[in-house]
């Protein structure tokens, strides 16, 4: 019983705590899932077994929702010459050795500073748009 009690209380205050580094806010929508880290910790320590199910699933979508956000932003304040995260498709400069939306490893090679298309190292000249590469 204690180790349940423990295990309950431990990962109550990791969902306050990692809600709150992720920015979990009340946005007024409604719903089981709309809750700031407070209510997600009150939530977790009164119904354990409901809640830290629905948070997780809440957590990957807000996440996955978050990268979308960020990716859609960098669409449309032009992202010209940004090389594409193979994992999250986030816009990166050609010279990022991480990706800024998931922690990917970015690839390595020479890469386009018109249309950030990937080229072979050795590679002067973009084989899509014909321009310098990096």
């Amino acid at each position: 019983m204690l180790l349940v009690l423990i295990i309950v209380v431990g990962t109550s205050i990791w969902v306050y705590f990692d809600a709150k580094s992720l920015g979990f806010k009340r946005t007024g929508k409604g719903g089981l899932t709309d809750m700031g880290p407070g209510s997600w910790l009150a939530g977790s320590l009164l119904l354990w077994i409901v809640i830290f199910p629905i948070y997780l699933v809440a957590r990957s979508r807000f996440k996955k929702d978050k990268v979308s956000t960020v990716q859609a932003a960098s669409e449309q304040s032009g992202n010209a010459g940004l090389v594409k995260c193979a994992k999250c498709g986030l816009g990166q400069k050609p010279d990022a050795k991480f990706c800024t939306g998931c922690g990917a490893e970015m690839p390595k090679g020479q890469f386009c500073t018109n249309c950030g298309t990937a080229n072979k190292p050795d590679a002067k000249f973009c084989k899509n748009c014909g321009k310098a590469v990096v």
